[in-house]
């Protein structure tokens, strides 16, 4: 097996980053996602079309919830699940 394969490299860089929000939201960071909604867009999705407000809903953070709904977020965003 050959590990230096610089053909893998541009697959490697082509991974998707997990925006700051969305990663806060996941994890239930209130602190975080208080702090990132002064200026990032609340509708921001991820790589399965999941929304800050998506993430904290399916993780039971219902206080991260309640802050992502006073920036009143598109509530018909559905992920690749429907």
């Amino acid at each position: 097996m050959d590990h230096n394969q610089p053909e893998i490299l541009p697959l490697l860089m082509e991974v998707p980053q997990i925006h700051p929000l969305i990663k806060a939201a996941q994890n239930g960071r209130v602190t975080e996602v208080q702090s990132l909604l002064t200026f990032d867009n609340v509708n921001i999705t991820d790589a399965v079309n999941r929304t800050p407000l998506i993430w904290a809903s399916i993780k039971g953070y219902t206080q991260v919830v309640i802050d992502l709904l006073t920036k009143q977020p598109d509530l018909n965003v559905v992920d690749v699940t429907g």
